[in-house]
């Protein structure tokens, strides 16, 4: 399934969908994302059938473990799922402490990678590559 996104209503009220042909992202099925325009936001709709599995920490200590033991490729796609698990909108959870919880993970995860630069050198090192090879440097 591709990322669906559904633009902001005209001023006169009229709401437009239409598919992102640009992104090619493959979402897996029942993910849609949806774009806020006044908030600046995205956020994804998942099935309700989810919901557990959202909701679970572990799922999202699993992404962030697997980033923190993975070297890129496969580190970029745990930090991308993360991203978008972040963007689940908050009535997937049951009340505010649910989501309390799950965004104080996200948090404390996040924070732990950047105090720790965990993975921060794979962009660091590949930024550096990219540049020595290119006709610029030479």
């Amino acid at each position: 399934m591709r990322v669906r996104k559904i633009s902001a209503p005209s001023r006169q009220g009229a709401h437009t969908n239409s598919r992102s042909e640009d992104s090619g992202a493959q979402e897996g099925p029942g993910w849609r994302r949806t774009n806020r325009a006044r908030l600046g936001s995205t956020q994804l709709q998942v099935p309700t059938s989810w919901r557990a599995v959202i909701q679970d920490g572990q799922t999202l200590q699993l992404l962030f473990d697997y980033y923190k033991n993975t070297t890129p490729p496969n580190s970029a796609l745990a930090i991308e799922a993360i991203i978008l698990m972040s963007s689940v909108r908050r009535s997937i959870f049951p009340g505010e402490k649910a989501r309390s919880a799950f965004l104080a993970l996200l948090i404390s995860n996040a924070r732990d990678i950047l105090a720790n630069q965990i993975g921060l050198q794979h962009q660091v090192r590949e930024t550096a590559s990219a540049a020595a090879s290119s006709p610029a440097s030479a």
